[in-house]
């Protein structure tokens, strides 16, 4: 059964399993990612990868400042997602917005390494743990097809 997708990402790393999840039967109704920002030394204003990839895939991409806004809060409210996928988006999502969606939270690591997805684990797994979320390290393999992070 297909569900309507909130996907909130920034890195590279996030960008096979937004592909993967435009691939599926879901419907992804809006990708939140970073604000462009200046980089390099000539300070040309970048898009970040997962703004690329979903401009490739025709889906509307949100850049906001702070999701802390009634404006964020009321769009994803009345999008009527099901679920929202988080995955190295880089800010902290508000309770408000998290408790939002009819189904539960999951949180996954990111890293480039097994070391980074192992450090980084073990702090999100502490996090989840305090706010009541759950955890998984496992919708990357899916992405990946390797056992990083397992």
């Amino acid at each position: 059964m297909a569900s309507n997708i909130i996907f909130m990402g920034t890195s590279d790393f996030a960008v096979p399993i937004l592909k993967s999840i435009s691939e599926s039967n879901h419907k992804i109704k809006a990708v939140y990612t970073q604000p462009p920002k200046k980089k390099s030394r000539g300070q040309k204003i970048e898009k970040s990868p997962i703004n690329l990839e979903s401009i490739k895939l025709n889906i509307s991409v949100r850049h906001p400042n702070n999701l802390n806004s009634d404006d964020e809060y009321n769009f994803i409210k009345k999008s009527g997602v099901k679920f929202i996928i988080v995955v190295a988006y880089g800010q902290i999502i508000p309770q408000k917005i998290l408790d939002i969606p009819n189904e539960m939270v999951w949180l996954m690591p990111e890293g480039l390494t097994p070391e980074q997805l192992s450090d980084r684990r073990t702090w999100l797994m502490e996090l989840c743990e305090q706010e009541g979320y759950n955890f998984t390290d496992r919708l990357h393999i899916i992405a990946y097809g390797d056992k990083r992070g397992v």
